[in-house]
């Protein structure tokens, strides 16, 4: 008899043990697919916030390298590649272009006028084509002939910076007068 009454709580145990366990598996399951979805749905959000701040960079530089193109404009009214009154007409430019903090015409590779003069007199007389930091890009530039971005780059002024450079050759062939 009493083998008899314990036989259906044997058979319980077993039931209750496979409910469990199945229980168990389902809620671990739900519980993966959440964590799934939250991590993707965070993954997102870090994809686009990337995005966003790369895509701010990019027009931050195309704006800021957009100045040297006004500088070859003004450049190809002379013949001499020099501006008069650089200074006064750098102000204006640099204030058009917030991350500007220099401007500089370097005829032949070497720098003739730069702005604001106060705290980049150093780079004056500078030939970009033999400075070990500057000169590989510098030589790109010419020989590309396209407007290049080079850095970071430790500056002869002081400081770190990004430097853009629009080559601007007398003739149209560019083998002449860079």
């Amino acid at each position: 008899m009493n083998r008899e009454v314990l036989m259906p709580f044997r058979n319980l145990k077993m039931v209750l043990s496979i409910i469990f366990i199945v229980a168990f598996s389902l809620l671990s399951l739900i519980i993966y697919y959440f964590d799934t979805l939250e991590t993707e749905e965070e993954r997102a959000k870090v994809y686009t916030t990337a995005v966003n701040y790369s895509y701010d960079i990019k027009l931050n530089l195309e704006h800021a390298l957009s100045s040297t193109h006004t500088l070859q404009a003004l450049l190809s009214q002379n013949d001499d590649f020099f501006i008069r009154n650089f200074e006064r007409v750098s102000k204006n430019l640099l204030s058009e272009y917030p991350g500007v903090i220099e401007l500089a015409i370097a005829p032949a590779g070497v720098i003739a006028q730069v702005a604001p003069l106060h705290g980049n007199e150093k780079a004056l007389g500078l030939n970009l084509f033999e400075i070990e930091t500057q000169k590989k890009e510098s030589f790109l530039t010419r020989d590309s002939g396209k407007l290049t971005l080079a850095g970071p780059l430790e500056l002869v002024q002081g400081g770190i910076g990004l430097v853009g450079r629009l080559p601007l050759f007398e003739d149209e062939t560019k083998k002449e007068g860079f």
